[in-house]
């Protein structure tokens, strides 16, 4: 009788709170491992949690089931009273002792998934707690929702032997979000004998923070659902309050796919495994936070984030808690000093790109970007131009100097036409006159000496007997060979032609081709058949100028 009265009474308490009301008795007692459900156990926390809200509903239970109630009402004022008084006075006061440290966290009402509206759900509601074990300050603060109620092992006035764990899920994002379960020990107190203050856990149920720090773990919560796709956005606070090294005022990009694709695992890592999708797509495509998942999911997300500093070029870990929307400084543009005609151009053209969701083009795809240029002298306003268009266009103005290449080597043969601003950033300078026949020869030296090596390659393989060798033909792999004395001979005449490396490297690769299509050795005749035809294309670009060299030429036009 009175197992049928404690399942009406377990009903009627879920109407009261709101809750699905097809909950059977097993849904408040523990379970083992098969599921099975276990006898209610003294000190009885559920009826101790639920108290006022027995007393409001037992009045709508039937004659037979009210009766029983109230007897079993009488029994723990009997036996419990003593304890549950004292108990509501230390929470009164925010305190608590660790002997009646089981009252303070309650166990959820498992809700089957398929007598839920969201699946998503089926573990909650739960009590929400705070864990400090990441860190003291509220922005490392990690939520949890409460599974099962608080074991105890052990006693508190055993020294050594007491242990409190509790088991609690969380939610982890790698793209997609998940639930994860895991266990939280308490046992470290303030005092295992004394009343400590509740908040002075490094865990405890969130009902025992002040309002404020309820409203900022919430927020935290929204930000991080804003931030699951991609998204710009500003880390406020001190220097202080920033455990990862983060920089007060700079902008960041939350993109977890870039992330993951720029950091794959190194070489003998293990690839991490994809989380698999708790929410579903449906719920991911939503642009605000949905009501339904509640604090059980917006508070239990992670305290951190991987972001990408715009300035600096570098992931950056992120305290959820220290971000905030971008605030675009639009007055920037007003006080930019330009032409008002120019500036009028600037901020249509800019604008109007924004709007613009046609091609303009024949060809579909191109002349979709915005390329302008900005010269001029230093402090003329370039760099602000670029800064106060980001800010007026609300996108992230991303920076590209010669010190975020690291090491960059430049070659040019038309330094007389560098500003000022550019010849200024480069370090080291070098100046490369045209070869002396001393360079030249060396430089046919070593490509002689390249041949030679070459060949005594292809001979010593010509000699194994492999697959290779056998099914080789002359076009795929010629055997004519190379007659390294001939070009010795006449290394002087070689270097007498005043060619550059380039050219030099080009006269070789075009005389092999013309022995391979000779069939004969590369030797000295071919190069001379080679060079004898550039000299004549030389002499007639020469009579073109006038008998100036190109290099005369564009030292003439200061170009060089």
């Amino acid at each position: 009788e009175l197992r049928a009265a404690w399942n009406h009474l377990v009903v009627a308490v879920n109407e009261d709170a709101g809750s699905p009301t097809n909950i059977s008795r097993g849904t408040f007692d523990s379970e083992d491992e098969n599921g099975r459900a276990q006898e209610t156990q003294h000190p009885y926390l559920w009826w101790f949690q639920h108290r006022n809200r027995i007393e409001r509903v037992k009045s709508f239970l039937s004659q037979e089931s009210k009766n029983q109630v109230e007897a079993f009402q009488h029994y723990l004022k009997l036996y419990l009273g003593d304890e549950w008084a004292k108990v509501d006075s230390l929470i009164r006061e925010g305190k608590i002792t660790a002997k009646y440290l089981s009252y303070l966290f309650v166990s959820p009402i498992y809700y089957p998934p398929q007598r839920l509206r969201k699946s998503y759900l089926a573990q909650a509601p739960g009590q929400i707690i705070i864990s400090k074990l990441k860190g003291l300050s509220v922005a490392q603060w990690q939520a949890y929702t409460a599974t099962s109620w608080l074991t105890i092992f052990g006693s508190p006035t055993t020294k050594g032997d007491f242990q409190a764990l509790i088991k609690v899920s969380c939610w982890d994002f790698d793209g997609n979000f998940q639930r994860f379960n895991a266990t939280l020990n308490i046992s470290g107190l303030p005092s295992l004998t004394e009343e400590f203050p509740i908040n002075t856990m490094m865990v405890f149920p969130m009902k025992y923070v002040d309002d404020a720090t309820v409203c900022n773990l919430r927020r935290r919560g929204e930000m991080f659902w804003k931030c699951r796709f991609r998204k710009y956005v500003c880390v406020r606070g001190t220097p202080e309050d920033h455990f990862y090294g983060a920089n007060s005022g700079s902008r960041y990009m939350i993109d977890r796919a870039t992330f993951r694709q720029m950091h794959p695992p190194t070489s003998g890592q293990q690839a991490p495994v994809r989380y698999h999708d708790d929410l579903g797509p449906d719920v991911m495509a939503q642009d605000e936070p949905v009501p339904d998942l509640g604090d059980g999911f917006y508070m239990c997300l992670p305290t951190s984030l991987y972001g990408f500093n715009m300035q600096k070029k570098d992931w950056v870990k992120l305290e959820v808690d220290l971000l905030q929307e971008v605030t675009w400084n639009e007055e920037a543009f007003d006080l930019l000093v330009m032409e008002r005609q120019t500036k009028e151009l600037v901020e249509a053209v800019v604008t109007n790109h924004l709007d613009e969701d046609r091609d303009t083009d024949v060809i579909h795809g191109k002349g979709n970007g915005l390329f302008i240029l900005l010269h001029g002298g230093p402090g003329t306003g370039k760099t602000l131009t670029a800064e106060s268009v980001a800010e007026i266009a609300k996108k992230p103005l991303y920076r590209v100097t010669c010190g975020d290449v690291g090491i960059m080597i430049l070659t040019s043969n038309r330094v007389g036409i560098f500003d000022e601003a550019f010849k200024s950033r480069i370090q080291l300078s070098l100046r490369y006159n045209d070869l002396e026949e001393g360079q030249r020869r060396q430089i046919w030296l070593n490509f002689i000496n390249r041949l030679e090596k070459l060949e005594s390659q292809r001979i010593t393989q010509a000699s194994e007997p492999s697959l290779t060798n056998i099914l080789s033909t002359p076009q795929t792999a010629p055997r004519l060979g190379v007659d390294i004395k001939s070009m010795r001979d006449r290394l002087d005449d070689l270097a007498e032609a005043p060619l550059n490396g380039r050219e030099i490297r080009n006269m070789i690769s075009t005389a092999r081709q013309l022995a391979v299509f000779r069939k004969e050795k590369l030797g000295y005749r071919h190069l001379e058949s080679v060079m004898a035809e550039a000299k004549k294309f030389g002499e007639y670009i020469k009579r073109l100028h006038k008998g100036y060299t190109s290099d005369q030429i564009k030292r003439g036009q200061k170009e060089r």
